[in-house]
């Protein structure tokens, strides 16, 4: 099916994001375009009612995955779900990602971790773990690591780096066999999350950045850190997506908008200086998801 021209480059994290490419129709929040025919339209009416508060989109919106075939269209879905889903209709999304469509694609499995990790939801991580254990593709792991970072490490770190590689005691040398020990690292990440959870009196609905509760002050003096050092990261696309839906602010201008999209940190510094200098700043509190300043239900 058609993506409409006003989404063009909506959903992209490097793009409009959350915000339309052109004026959409009037109508487009009305409810019955969440039963539209056109996949996109269902898409674009659940972010137009999400951006008014209306998180009870997400029921019509995963019915709608399950019978498109279409990865951009899937991906862009994830950046919603992502970070304006309830855990609720989150904890429902493994029938949108069967067992059995898992194990046959390791990129269902990719997005289905990223989904669930930028989610910032402790209680996901033993099901993004699974996943990782489960699936043998390398190139996912190392993705997949790096999403689980996001959530318990203020800078990328052992979660990021990966299982480490060991040298097997036999047979002696110099025969050493030399492989990664993906059962300690499980136990690692496993034991980070279990300390941050715990630090937060057993929480697992608390939503977690860097191993401490979500906070959009905290998440914007990171942008403004990274961008001082100039850092284009695995974080970036991240961090800006993060950032725009909890606000509202549009970061388009994080980015160029060239061949190659190159990030331009000073931009980026200054919009998220302009939010902490703003009143709006005061309305977030700390363990609470926000989808453009609405904060998301359970």
């Amino acid at each position: 099916m058609r993506c409409p021209e006003y989404c063009d480059d909506t959903f992209n994290d490097r793009g409009d994001g959350f915000f339309f490419s052109s004026p959409p129709p009037k109508d487009l929040s009305n409810r019955a375009n969440l039963e539209d025919k056109n996949y996109w339209v269902r898409l674009c009416c659940a972010l137009a009612r999400l951006r008014e508060g209306d998180f009870n989109v997400f029921a019509p919106l995963m019915a709608a995955m399950a019978r498109a075939e279409d990865g951009d269209f899937w991906n862009s879905c994830g950046l919603l779900l992502s970070f304006a889903a309830p855990y609720s209709d989150l904890r429902k999304l493994s029938h949108v990602f069967p067992a059995d469509d898992l194990r046959k694609s390791s990129e269902l499995v990719r997005l289905y971790c990223k989904i669930l990790a930028h989610s910032m939801a402790p209680w996901a991580i033993d099901e993004v773990l699974k996943w990782y254990e489960a699936t043998r593709d390398e190139d996912v792991r190392v993705l997949v690591a790096g999403y689980l970072s996001h959530v318990l490490e203020d800078e990328p770190s052992v979660v990021a780096h990966g299982p480490r590689l060991k040298t097997a005691p036999e047979p002696p040398p110099p025969f050493e066999e030399r492989y990664y020990d993906y059962n300690e690292y499980l136990t690692v990440v496993r034991s980070i999350r279990d300390k941050a959870v715990a630090e937060n009196a057993g929480r697992i609905d608390i939503p977690l950045l860097g191993g401490r509760p979500f906070s959009v002050v905290d998440l914007a003096r990171r942008i403004i850190q990274h961008a001082k050092e100039g850092e284009d990261s695995p974080r970036t696309n991240f961090e800006r997506m993060a950032f725009e839906g909890t606000t509202g602010i549009s970061c388009k201008k994080f980015f160029a908008q060239t061949e190659h999209v190159p990030f331009r940190p000073l931009t980026a510094a200054a919009i998220a200086e302009d939010f902490l200098r703003s009143k709006a700043s005061k309305a977030f509190a700390v363990g609470v998801r926000y989808f453009f300043g609405y904060p998301i239900p359970p």
